[in-house]
């Protein structure tokens, strides 16, 4: 132990026999008498926190999160907590671990002068505290410690200095304290489960309740905490209520400070829960906007909002269904918005299934539905579909042509059959088939649906190899899909898919793995759980996995990356082959499809004055990235602009036709297809004589409008437009030498420093240097 001089420590011992047997121990003690003692401590100049105060403290470290612009600053104070008054001399050494190129990592003095503490450094302390408890004496010598991040540093990594600061004369009297800072970059994602969508829209009837979920995913490699806010746009008649597994954060989530989650890893994702209960009668088709505002805690700057438009309706479909060898109390799909229920088939088996479709309003006059039918691999299949009185109406259901009428409550059911007859190679171990049943509302137009999946699965498989997403738990077997996943992403961001391969056989097995390697503008790594990279052998169809127990499963992940090269029309086409190492012939595929979030700008193009078509009209949009698409349309005038998709941003579109005055217009890109309709004017002006006009008169503000203007002779042409006082307010041909003819410019609505002009009475004028022609300019 460590003394001090004039200083007195004591010992305690206690002994005790626990048997009849003699028993013999010894104790060394060593006492070592010091002229001060050591204490460092480390001060967060961001959070203002002290921590570390006394020799070896419990919280004698600190742990930093910073960004890539920005700095962690910390102060290391030193001084001598010896007692009584002494002129030892200290040192104080800085030592660096972690991923240590990739920070740059300096100290300064009290007077900002750098530090080098490569080496160990002295201090002489003189310490005038005379009370072991008075602790307010600092030295007036610290340091700064100041970490930057480098350019090549990526999320997650970490650097951490330990400062040992000891005696010159007896360095095993020390104290040491440990700053970790990490290098993260905030970002969050917010969906709707198990839509995946940030808007959707939930249809509740009187009195009813809608349960639902959503997933916050933490799309950043270090784990983090993040803030919801939850708002209303209509509240009255409508209860909204939040909870984590069955705790209701509701009052939290609704204030204006947030609710706070726990810790979500990096690249995982937490999930909350929500209910929304009509309280009131309201007028159908009243909506109220439920706003999800989710904020990173380390950067409120970092969101993501998730919309949900609550619709009150007249009517609610609900369709749900049992097997008959389950359970009558036992059914799947129930008054929740879709379903599933998967059952086994052999070779020339049937499986029956009862779908049931309901009105699930609690009042409310009859509504009729329509069911329809989509399924994959229907050629392996027959199907029979029949109503409760046994008629066949399988032609009806596949043709989307089966009506059915249902009250307020009220329920009817069909038979599903289906028979397996084809053996072919599409058969292999852990076979899927799905057949989704819809319904939906056929008179009333807003889209009131729900689904069922009839899953059908062949057995005598051996192995089972599916996939899953970062959203999904990838450490239950149950939350794989087997029919593969399509996902999305954007430029230069990697996605990231789990492969998991099922021993569905009762022995012990290995299984060799093959799948697809970079290809173009995407790179693909495969790494094991414990991340090693195993790309080489798995692209190579030699990985072969460790020996996996029965019905347990081994997982491998994949990381998918496009460059800032890809294109919104670009696909990757992950094709995984897994096979027995034991029976080669015992084989599982599966395509996972990772494609650029694009989305599409559509519309028709029209003749404003007779409403007709034009033809081949030529439509430029430009991105906010200054990413210009250039599409022509067809002979009906439709057009469809793939553009990459920046929900929010604005687009700048431009329509032209021959012998048609051009348009332009901005929009604000929302989720899903944007259509934008235009409607052009003809060029319906002589060029016998020198004129001007703008379309359309009057103009909208902000928007500008074509400028057509006619030349009766080769000259040089000006072309502006003035305010009432004669102010110039901007120019838009200057001293262009013309033909004759007629031309057109497109006015955007700004003078000549960008900013756009008010309402009022303005002036076209065209000089083409023997005349001036002036129009007027109506901006409403």
């Amino acid at each position: 132990s460590n003394g001090y001089v004039n200083d007195n420590i004591f010992f305690y011992f206690y002994f005790e026999t626990l048997s009849k047997e003699r028993r013999l121990d010894t104790i060394w003690l060593e006492n070592v008498i010091t002229p001060g003692l050591p204490d460092v401590l480390i001060s967060n100049i961001t959070t203002g926190i002290l921590k570390a105060s006394n020799q070896f403290a419990p919280d004698s470290s600190d742990y930093q999160k910073i960004e890539t612009n920005e700095m962690g600053r910390f102060r290391i104070l030193m001084r001598n907590i010896a007692p009584i008054e002494g002129s030892p001399t200290f040192r104080l050494k800085a030592t660096l671990y972690g991923d240590i190129s990739k920070f740059d990592v300096y100290h300064t003095n009290k007077a900002g002068e750098y530090v080098d503490l490569n080496e160990f450094i002295n201090f002489g302390y003189t310490n005038n505290i005379s009370n072991y408890n008075a602790m307010n004496n600092w030295p007036e010598d610290y340091l700064t410690l100041y970490v930057v991040p480098k350019s090549i540093a990526t999320s997650g990594d970490k650097i951490i200095i330990r400062y040992e600061f000891s005696l010159y004369d007896n360095p095993g009297v020390y104290d040491v304290v440990f700053i970790t800072n990490q290098l993260v970059k905030p970002r969050v994602s917010v969906v709707s489960l198990p839509s995946f969508l940030n808007n959707v829209t939930i249809y509740v009837g009187k009195y009813q309740s809608v349960f639902g979920v959503f997933a916050i995913s933490n799309l950043d490699n270090v784990w983090e905490q993040f803030v919801l806010r939850g708002t209303q746009s209509n509240p009255s008649g409508w209860n909204v209520s939040f909870f984590t597994n069955s705790t209701d954060i509701s009052s939290s989530v609704l204030s204006s400070s947030g609710f706070t989650t726990e810790v979500i890893e990096g690249g995982s994702l937490g999930v909350i829960y929500f209910r929304i209960t009509n309280t009131s009668e309201l007028v159908s088709g009243t909506t109220n906007t439920v706003l999800v505002d989710v904020r990173s805690k380390k950067n409120t700057n970092v969101s993501s909002t998730l919309r949900m438009d609550v619709v009150y309706v007249d009517a609610i479909a609900d369709i749900f269904v049992k097997g008959e060898d389950i359970d009558n109390s036992q059914i799947v799909g129930f008054n929740t918005i879709g379903g599933e229920i998967t059952n086994k088939i052999e070779i020339y088996e049937t499986n029956f299934y009862r779908v049931y479709l309901s009105n699930s309003i609690n009042a409310g006059s009859s509504v009729r539905f329509v069911v329809s039918v989509e399924s994959n691999y229907s050629p392996l299949f027959i199907t029979k579909f029949y109503d409760e009185n046994n008629n066949d109406i399988t032609s009806l259901v596949f043709s989307s042509n089966y009506i059915i009428s249902l009250s307020a409550g009220e329920s009817k059911y069909i038979w599903v059959s289906r028979i397996l007859t084809n053996t072919n190679s599409l058969v292999s171990s852990g076979f899927h088939t799905y057949l989704r049943l819809s319904m939906n509302t056929y008179d009333v137009q807003n889209n009131i649906y729900d689904t069922i999946v009839l899953r059908d699965v062949v057995v005598d498989p051996k192995v089972d190899v599916r996939s899953a997403s970062a959203l999904d738990n990838i450490y239950s077997f149950t939350s794989y899909s087997d029919q593969g996943k399509s996902l999305r992403t954007f430029k230069n961001i990697a996605t990231t898919v789990y492969l998991g391969v099922y021993n569905v056989d009762n022995v012990r097995d290995e299984f060799y793995i093959r799948a697809s390697g970079s290809r173009g503008v995407w790179s693909v790594k495969y790494y094991d759980l414990n991340n090693n990279d195993i790309t080489e052998s798995v692209v190579n169809g030699t990985y072969i996995t460790p020996t996996v127990d029965r019905n347990s499963f081994y997982v491998i992940k994949t990381v998918i990356k496009p460059s800032v090269e890809v294109n919104p029309s670009d696909v990757f086409e992950q094709i995984v082959e897994v096979w027995s190492a034991k029976n080669t012939l015992r084989k599982d595929y599966i395509t996972n499809r990772v494609s650029i979030e694009s989305m599409f700008i559509v519309g028709s193009v029209k003749d404003k004055k007779d409403r007709r078509n034009i033809p081949k009209p030529i439509v430029e949009v430009v991105d906010p990235y200054g990413v210009k698409v250039v599409v022509e349309g067809d002979n009906d005038g439709n057009y469809s602009a793939p553009v990459y998709p920046v929900i929010g941003g604005l687009y700048k579109m431009k329509v032209d036709a021959k012998g048609y005055v051009g348009v332009m217009t901005n929009i604000y890109f929302e989720v899903g297809t944007n259509v934008v309709n235009f409607e052009l004017v003809g060029m319906n002006m002589s060029d016998d004589k020198t004129d001007v006009r703008i379309f359309p008169n009057p103009t909208e503000s902000r928007k500008g409008g074509s400028v057509v203007y006619a030349v009766n002779k080769p000259s040089y042409v000006n072309v502006a437009v003035y305010d009432l006082k004669g102010k110039l307010i901007k120019r838009l041909v200057r001293d262009e030498r013309k033909e004759k003819g007629v031309y057109y410019v497109i006015w955007d609505g700004t003078d000549e420093n960008g900013a756009y002009v008010n309402q009022g009475v303005y002036v076209l004028v065209i000089n083409n240097g023997e005349e001036v022609v002036v129009k007027k300019l109506f901006i409403k």
